[in-house]
């Protein structure tokens, strides 16, 4: 179908399934290729698609390995990814989200974690729709994120916490780190990095 954006592990593209429209992610070539990163984004997916229903997540329906292609599909993301609503704001000659919709999405996305790891949490893993909902999209794509960075395939990221930087696994204070690195993104509207501007 319609191809939607580019991610740092994936292509997602919009898709038409047996239930209606659904979002596909293709899983870049030379990071499907890499067993240890392969098995994360399964073993991401398995536990994403396990979950129960949640506002602030997008569901997990499927996953497979066809021929060399790793895809996931999930429902349908609708509305703008954090990362291209940032993208506007500067372009607009504004900086951040603003601290009123800073604080509602940093509130969604806490509550779709609150019982689950993501690891990789990053403007592009956050919509946002015309009602103000928040969802993060890309839960079965976060082990798989970590691991492709963990291995040098893809560039470390400052939202990601030191200690998963340096091997160890995705938990609860590494999401909040995320967390914290996005309230800091959507404030000042650069990514976090040490000497930056300070919120106001």
């Amino acid at each position: 179908g319609q191809p939607m954006c580019h991610l740092r592990i994936a292509d997602a593209y919009r898709g038409e399934g047996p239930k209606g429209v659904a979002t596909l992610y293709v899983v870049h070539a030379k990071i499907a290729a890499n067993p240890a990163v392969r098995d994360a984004i399964i073993a991401g997916t398995r536990a994403a698609a396990a979950l129960p229903e949640h506002k602030h997540l997008v569901r997990t329906l499927a996953a497979g390995l066809t021929g060399d292609i790793l895809w996931i599909a999930t429902e349908e993301v609708d509305g703008s990814l954090v990362r291209d609503l940032l993208i506007k704001k500067k372009s607009a000659g504004s900086a951040g989200l603003g601290s009123r919709a800073a604080g509602n999405l940093i509130s969604g996305v806490a509550a779709a974690l609150a019982e689950v790891h993501h690891g990789a949490l990053a403007d592009e893993s956050i919509a946002v729709n015309r009602t103000g909902r928040v969802r993060v999209v890309d839960l079965a794509l976060g082990l798989g994120t970590v691991a492709a960075m963990q291995h040098g395939l893809i560039p470390q990221g400052s939202y990601v916490a030191p200690e998963v930087l340096a091997g160890g696994a995705p938990n609860g204070a590494s999401d909040v780190y995320g967390i914290g690195s996005m309230l800091y993104q959507t404030l000042v509207g650069n990514p976090l990095e040490r000497g930056g501007p300070r919120p106001s």
